[in-house]
């Protein structure tokens, strides 16, 4: 995340322009004289501001052309120069050092990314240390006090509105980094520590009920800003699409903690987890009505980009179908994929990140089809989809091995229905999400992923109701599709940030395909490797249905001991 410091306009969001679009204020603060230049003394205060902004400007750029060392030492320069000069907790110091503070944090987690990707071998420029969990918060709350002196002493000067505004929206971005990273500690701490895992959990829900306080703070101030103009005083769209941001992590972090606490019958039943649960049903709600009404105030003369807010809407909608009941799940699923498909039609070429959303949200309604088999409502409310396109093939006992392995006990009328309404959305994910994005770009390996997984899904689906020849097929598909992912060298991985996890994700489908298909050989290979790297556990493969066909297989219990 990287806290803005310019001035607010409609358009850019990210940067330290801030949100200076077209027709917007720009950054306030310019630059005098060059960085490094020779003074004689201590630099005053202005001076220390001007440079500081245009250390920033320059190791923003480093990070753009992945100069990380480059920017590190800028970054660590312009915090060192403000607290040195005295002006952290300035109304524009505070503002400077919280940019600051943020890119070094958005450094540490690239940097955390590629201590990993060098494990597996993978090569390219670090900072060569990491931040511990002590120094990243110190730096979020050195920061927030920051930011909270700066705003006190940007009322008493009398800073305009919509300058005040804008302090408060950097104090409610850096709140929102404080429960990250709390929720961050709490899921270390998670079955080790029970007790501080709780009151981190707990700090985490406080810091997001005080970043929405924030942006809610903020958008007052913008409104007030407006009072005697011309025009009917107009809520900011990126604004309302941060507050709905706020309101879905607060909401998320609300019915998580309950859910948590439903593993204890006593705990889950207090009157504190019933008003949990009911406020953070309502956050969630809340967050669904900012994003529809930035999608409804856009404005594309003032800058505002409707397929983003379209994207960010979808993204939000597939989130909250997580969140709540099953049975409502499938309306938000809907939703979700309608308007993904919307941000990607506005666009002459679509984006890569657009189409894998969708093939995502089609992937997801798949599984919930599946897995609830009255689906009446969505298979009427789904538009008409061609079935999975698997060629017919001679060659059966693939398919009889296919259907054996994962389809056993799973021939139930229910659960056939259930397969029949997941095949058209995986045929769905795949035609106008994973293909589209590859058409795009084939080197994505975001859609590479997808595509493969939703060629899983459907051999699943087809084995379950019988069509062993189809299901066979689309392992073909699906297998070679992992094949190629996991001969892509680990750089580009690393270059297209794709955290190892998921890599370790992918190999564990292959795994499971390789199973499905009848390659034991192959796939015992693929399981000793994920092993010994610690990518599952015996109990976890053990008790996977995937691979219930090899557990006749002579090495089977001695790779699980």
């Amino acid at each position: 995340t990287v806290i803005s410091m310019g001035g607010r306009g409609r358009g850019k969001t990210a940067g330290v322009d801030g949100r200076g679009g077209k027709g917007g204020k720009g950054g306030k603060f310019t630059a005098k004289g060059g960085v490094g230049s020779a003074r004689p003394g201590p630099l005053s205060a202005e001076e220390a501001l001007s440079e500081a902004e245009v250390l920033i400007e320059r190791a923003e750029r480093a990070m753009r052309n992945r100069e990380s060392k480059k920017a590190h030492s800028q970054l660590v320069q312009a915090v060192e120069m403000l607290r040195e000069a005295g002006v952290e907790a300035t109304s524009e110091g505070s503002l400077l050092l919280a940019s600051a503070s943020g890119s070094l944090l958005q450094l540490d987690d690239e940097e955390r990314m590629c201590q990993l990707w060098k494990e597996s071998g993978a090569v390219g420029e670090t900072i060569g240390k990491l931040m511990g969990p002590e120094q990243r918060m110190a730096a979020l709350n050195m920061s927030d006090a920051a930011l909270e002196q700066g705003f006190a002493a940007a009322g008493i000067a009398g800073m305009p509105l919509d300058e005040q505004s804008h302090m408060c929206e950097s104090r409610a971005q850096v709140a929102q980094l404080l429960s990250e990273e709390w929720e961050r500690q709490a899921e270390a701490l998670r079955g080790r520590q029970t007790e501080l895992s709780k009151q981190a959990m707990g700090h985490a829900v406080e810091c997001a009920t005080r970043a929405v306080a924030l942006y809610e703070e903020s958008s007052r101030l913008f409104l007030c800003c407006q009072a005697g103009a011309e025009w009917e005083p107009e809520p900011d769209v990126d604004l309302l699409n941060s507050l709905g941001s706020a309101l879905m992590h607060h909401g998320r972090l609300l019915l998580l903690a309950v859910r948590h606490a439903e593993t204890d019958p006593a705990s889950s039943q207090t009157a504190e987890a019933q008003q949990a649960r009911k406020v953070g049903q309502k956050a969630v709600t809340r967050s669904l009505e900012c994003f529809e009404e930035a999608c409804s105030r856009c404005d594309s003369a003032k800058g505002d980009d409707l397929s983003e807010v379209l994207k960010d809407w979808a993204q939000a909608l597939w989130d909250a179908s997580s969140l709540v009941p099953t049975a409502k799940a499938e309306e938000l699923l809907r939703k979700a994929a309608a308007k993904a498909a919307d941000a990607i039609a506005l666009q002459m070429v679509p984006l890569p990140a657009y189409c894998n959303l969708l093939g995502d949200v089609l992937c997801t309604t798949a599984e919930w089809a599946r897995d609830n088999p009255d689906t009446r409502v969505v298979t009427s409310a789904a538009p008409p989809a061609t079935h999975v396109s698997v060629p017919a093939t001679r060659d059966v006992s693939a398919g009889a091995s296919a259907s054996d392995t994962h389809g056993a006990g799973l021939h139930e009328p229910e659960y056939a229905a259930g397969a029949e309404a997941a095949l058209r959305f995986y045929a769905r994910s795949l035609e106008e999400g994973y293909s589209r994005a590859l058409r795009v770009s084939s080197r994505d390996l975001r859609a590479q992923m997808g595509a493969a997984d939703a060629w899983l899904g459907s051999a699943r689906a087809l084995a379950a109701i019988g069509d062993g020849a189809r299901a066979a097929e689309a392992l073909r598909s699906c297998i070679e599709r992992y094949s190629a992912l996991l001969r892509t060298d680990v750089a580009l991985w690393m270059e297209q940030k794709v955290p190892p996890a998921e890599r370790a994700e992918a190999r564990y489908n292959a795994a499971c395909a390789l199973a499905l298909a009848g390659n034991g050989d192959e796939c015992r290979q693929l399981l000793v490797s994920i092993l010994a790297e610690g990518g599952a556990t015996p109990a976890e493969i053990a008790m996977d249905p995937d691979f219930s066909a090899l557990h006749a297989e002579q090495w089977w219990q001695q790779l699980l001991t």
